[in-house]
């Protein structure tokens, strides 16, 4: 779990850094996080408002989607969030808006960064721009090797053309 310490935190801007397992983040089933998590968190305390933005940075083990290669991917993004006494703005269903109260000692933000986590492993995962991906014939790895196949692209509904003959012939 990522708390807070919202008593900690004192009017005016300040910073704090902290490093995280994936377990902490929740992400034990994840396999793209396996390295530390690194948080840098920018508060600015305005009154009963706290900003905080928080810089996330890390790698990830990721699989091309074109060859099945493993490779590594840096992450780095920014998750800000508000924590406020204001019950209409928590109430107004926006993400990584959090209500506190006098009593409030702690806030959990696990689940703000765990989302920002996963929302930034990419879609398509590509090892890089120019990958040939494989042979569909033999499996070769073609960033790897050059294989010896034979790729003759026809479609058999055009084979019957092959046998005409013309009289000109």
């Amino acid at each position: 779990m990522i708390n807070l310490n919202v008593a900690a935190i004192t009017e005016g801007v300040s910073s704090f850094e902290a490093d995280v397992s994936a377990a902490e983040v929740d992400l034990l089933e994840s396999s793209e996080f396996k390295d530390q998590i690194h948080l840098r968190y920018d508060f600015n305390r305005i009154g009963h408002e706290i900003f905080v933005s928080t810089k996330i940075s890390t790698t990830m083990d990721l699989s091309c989607d074109v060859c099945l290669d493993f490779y590594r991917s840096s992450l780095n993004e920014t998750v800000n969030i508000i924590l406020t006494k204001d019950k209409e703005l928590a109430e107004r269903g926006e993400e990584d808006v959090y209500l506190i109260s006098d009593a409030t000692t702690e806030v959990d933000i696990t689940d703000s960064i765990r989302q920002s986590l996963l929302l930034a492993v990419p879609y398509k995962k590509t090892c890089r721009e120019d990958c040939k991906g494989l042979c569909p014939t033999c499996g070769a790895n073609l960033n790897k090797e050059q294989c010896t196949c034979v790729n003759e692209k026809s479609d058999p509904r055009w084979d019957a053309l092959k046998n005409i003959s013309f009289d000109n012939d």
